[in-house]
Formats: C-alpha cells, structure tokens, sequence
C-alpha cells in the first residue's frame, strides 16, 4: 500500500474517551442538607468473578465545582469522623474496592500510580476542585471483584464538563473505556463505547491475529476518526489484493486471507469479520494525536485520520477499522474518535502485546527514576534511597506525589524491564521478574531493620 498526501482538516476539540467490557454506572445521591446544592455520583462496577486491577477517571469541568471536604482526601473518609464533620460523608474520593452501598465508605485507601495519561490526562495526579485527573491500583493484598465502588465524585448542582474513565478487569482485555457528560453537576450516561476485539485469523493468513475496532455512539453520531499505530516489532497483514478501503466480499473465495485485510471504513457492521461498509473519506495523518501530515497505511505503520463518506453521518454499533497484526507484533496505538451533535472528543492510547491492540499505555519514562533510558534494578535503588523524601529524586518520572511514596515502587514494578526502549532483547519471562522482585523486596527490607 502506498503513502498519499491529503489535505489536513483541524478539528476543533474537547476532550474525553471510550470503551467496554464491565458494567459501570454512575449513580446519583442529593446529599440534602448536609451539603446543599451538590450532587454525589457513586462510581459501581460489577467485574463478575474477574478481579478488578485498575482504574482511571479524567473529569474535566467548564463550571461549578468538585466538593473536596476540608477534613478529607483523595482517600475513603473515616466513618467515624461523620459525626463530628457530616458533609464527610459526601467527600470525593477513589478507593482500592469497597462495597457499592451509597454513601459507601467501606474500602482501603487506593495506590495512585499517577495521572490518566492515557485518555488525555497528565503524568501527574491531581484532585482538586476543579480537575480529576488518576490513575490507581488496589491496595489489597488481593484484587477485589464482584460488586465494587471505585470512586465518589461529589459536583455542585451548578457543574459542567465531560468526564472519561478507563477500567481494567482480569481476564477482559481489552480495558473497559466510556465518557459522558457532566450536566448539572450529574456524570450522565456514557456518550461513547469503543473497543478493539481479536479473532485469530486462523490459516488465512496463519499467524496474525484481526483487530477489529468497534464504537457505539449511543444516540449520537460518528463525525471523524484518527489511528496511529507503531510497531517495534512484528508487521500489519496488507493484503496484495486490497487496500486501506472494505474489501469485497465477492472476492473472499478467490484471495482467501483478503477477509482479514487491514482497513478503513466509513461505517461498518459489528460482525466479526465485518464486511460492509463504504470506503472512508481520508483527511491525511493523525496530526493531533502525535502523526505526520501525509497519511501513512503500510505494513509497519498506520498514520490516518478519516470521515465517513455517507450523506448522513452514522450512528449506534459502528466498525471503524480492522488492523490485523502478526502474532509477534509489539507497540502502541492512539485514537481520536469526534462525534457530531455533541461535538465531542474522545482519545485512547494503548499496547500492542503480541498482535492484540490492548490494555492502557504508561508514558515514556515512567519508572526511570535516573533517567537514563532504561527501567531497571538502579531505578529500584533510587526509590529506596529516597522513599519519604523530595520526589525531585524521581526526575519526574514518578506518580506525580510531593515524596516518594510506595506508588512510585508500582509504576517502577509495572514497567520493569531492564532494557532501553530501543532494545530489541527478549523481555524477561514474569517467573524471573517475580524472582527479582522477591529478591529486592528482601533487600529493601533488610535494609529498614
């Protein structure tokens, strides 16, 4: 396939995100005259028997307020403390997993590992009045599943603004992603459901494994797209019989693996392999979300942004794109979905693990603690040094805490590797990371006794 140039349209944007794969509701509760004029949205999710393994929740307002109780924090409150400080109840917070009884205030303190990058957030955390913006891990020995409250989000009757979260569950990746509104300080029905969903491709082409991207507008309708895909290793399956557009599915018994094709389109069904659908009007890069200008749609690469071709812009169960990779792909993946009457934007960014577009993306340089490239063993050895002290030590690369605290271990854990980002080594097998943070973890506390 073959790189074109096309006039690039700037599309004016808000903010956001999408995705589904676990119930989540927000729930209402007028905390009446204990807090006037503030309504208390309870964030539930029910995992099944899967365990939750994190969370991250992006509130943005245009006006009004988030309560912030002056004897709270961004931590469940004591329910013993109600009595003498009331409006406590109704504090917001996150937790580590709780019970989804509203006002809930049974949960441990959560691990923050820092903002919601991944769906237009910053590496620092913040909670505040005016901006949530986190990411955060349970506390418990023991990943919680079930019937869970992840947070309470407490908003003046006079707030507006969008919201976005991502949700990961055990054993259903990819990440659960949604947005919505805030109207009236109420975080409303989800505006916005987007997926990737695998097939193995079976033998053809044997060895790849079908990403099909798939939205719901949920009453709204789809305006424009934009992917960027970039691979470090492994390639994207183009078909020598087809292009960036739907293939035909007349010709599907004559090139068996052009079913599986890599592709654009300006609608979709939802049925896997999905076949219908026009081809979509192609603007150029994906600019804004870190592109070039000419669009690129090749074997090691996907740098596009599109509209819909149809006289009415769709809405409901749509598929985007299919991006079938080889089952030894490895990278990262970005999207911006725009919706037309609400004018809203959406973003996602994520992994690419094996030819499977998954899970949540962790910003370059979180855990390389000296950085020098590389997050490894001396960047546990930083931590340790300066564990309760300035979080300057960190270089920035922490959870965005004023110390360092034991969240910074987690970002480091999660993004262990021991090698350079430009590496191309075998990362270790989990058996040896867990040996090495036994190991570790036994010198760390050898060290404080």
């Amino acid at each position: 396939m073959k790189n074109y140039i096309f006039p690039v349209l700037l599309v004016a944007l808000t903010a956001g995100n999408a995705s589904a794969a676990v119930t989540t509701t927000f729930s209402q509760m007028d905390p009446g005259s204990t807090l006037e004029n503030y309504t208390s949205n309870t964030w539930d999710v029910t995992t099944s028997s899967d365990p939750w393994l994190s969370a991250a929740l992006l509130v943005q307002l245009t006006g009004g307020d988030i309560y912030q109780d002056d004897n709270g924090s961004d931590a469940p409150p004591d329910p013993a403390d109600f009595g003498t400080y009331p409006a406590l109840e109704y504090d917001s917070y996150m937790t580590g997993g709780t019970d989804s009884v509203a006002p809930s205030t049974i949960g441990p303190a959560p691990d923050v590992l820092g903002g919601a990058v991944d769906i237009g957030g910053a590496i620092p955390a913040t909670f505040d009045t005016s901006l949530i913006d986190a990411s955060w891990v349970s506390s418990l020995a023991t990943n919680p599943s079930g019937n869970l409250m992840l947070g309470r989000v407490t908003l003046s009757d006079d707030a507006q603004g969008i919201y976005s979260y991502r949700v990961d569950v055990d054993g259903q990746l990819p990440s659960s992603f949604e947005g919505g509104f805030i109207v009236n300080g109420a975080m409303t029905e989800p505006i916005l459901t987007s997926t990737f969903t695998q097939v193995d491709t079976g033998s053809t082409p044997e060895g790849y494994t079908s990403n099909t991207w798939d939205v719901n507008t949920l009453g709204d309708a789809w305006l424009s797209a934009a992917l960027l895909v970039e691979l470090t290793s492994g390639d994207i399956y183009q078909d020598v019989n087809g292009d960036e557009n739907p293939p035909d599915p007349a010709l599907f018994g004559t090139y068996l693996g052009l079913e599986y094709d890599s592709y654009m389109t300006g609608r979709r069904d939802s049925e896997l392999p999905s076949t219908i659908g026009p081809a979509p009007d192609v603007l150029g890069g994906a600019v804004d979300i870190g592109g070039a200008i000419p669009v690129t749609f090749s074997t090691s690469g996907i740098d596009a942004s599109w509209v819909s071709s149809l006289a009415t812009n769709p809405a409901g169960e749509l598929m985007l794109a299919r991006i079938t990779l080889s089952d030894n792909a490895q990278g990262t993946y970005k999207f911006r979905i725009d919706l037309d009457q609400s004018g809203a934007t959406f973003f996602l960014g994520g992994q690419i693990v094996d030819g499977a577009m998954t899970s949540a993306v962790t910003p370059a340089g979180i855990g390389d603690f000296n950085s020098d490239g590389v997050v490894n063993a001396a960047d546990f050895t930083v931590w340790q040094d300066n564990l309760g002290l300035s979080a300057s030590a960190l270089n920035g690369n922490g959870s965005g805490a004023a110390t360092v605290v034991q969240a910074d271990y987690l970002l480091w854990a999660q993004n262990f590797t021991g090698l350079g980002a430009s590496s191309s080594a075998a990362v270790p097998e989990p058996s040896a990371l867990l040996l090495l943070f036994v190991v570790l973890s036994a010198l760390w506390f050898v060290r404080l006794h």
